[in-house]
């Protein structure tokens, strides 16, 4: 997640999976981050602008993953 101070971006770096329909919602200061995910055999890269949610409005971040919950394989600050 990359912050610039007024909103907060989200890149999906898909290495053999495609991510589609991405939703972000804020629910009791969780940021909720939902999507599909398949494989595609192809990777790509795909940046998402978290709006209008800075970093200051939230205390943690939820992965849905194809209606489940998940976890970050990797993060990068």
């Amino acid at each position: 997640m990359v912050n610039t101070g007024e909103n907060a971006y989200i890149i999906f770096n898909g290495i053999d999976s495609e991510y589609k329909n991405v939703d972000v919602a804020l629910k009791d200061k969780v940021l909720q981050i939902t999507f599909d995910k398949s494989d595609s055999g192809e990777s790509a890269k795909q940046v998402y602008e978290i709006e209008p949610y800075s970093s200051e409005k939230f205390d943690a971040i939820q992965l849905i993953e194809n209606d489940k919950e998940t976890y970050f394989e990797r993060v990068y600050s």
